[in-house]
């Protein structure tokens, strides 16, 4: 991940991707700043949606407010998996 936005600061995936290793390890800030750089860079709401499909990492963000505030300052519109799931 690290190599991927050495070569290219503005990748969406590698920035996806690291918004999830600092969800795993526990720091929000982190994971909120490069989430919010990859919908910057250009990740779209079916994309992300995808993402929500398959990656559980997010599942405890989903309640949150920061979270949803952003979702919604960059319009993404996404139906978050149930948590059961």
């Amino acid at each position: 991940t690290y190599k991927c936005l050495e070569l290219d600061p503005k990748n969406v995936l590698g920035t996806g991707t690291l918004a999830e290793i600092y969800a795993e390890l526990g720091n929000e800030e982190e994971f909120l700043k490069n989430l919010r750089l990859a919908f910057i860079f250009g990740m779209k709401s079916e994309e992300f949606q995808r993402i929500l499909n398959h990656e559980k990492v997010y599942k405890k963000y989903y309640q949150n407010k920061r979270l949803l505030n952003l979702l919604k300052n960059y319009r993404i519109k996404v139906t978050l998996p149930l948590e059961d799931d």
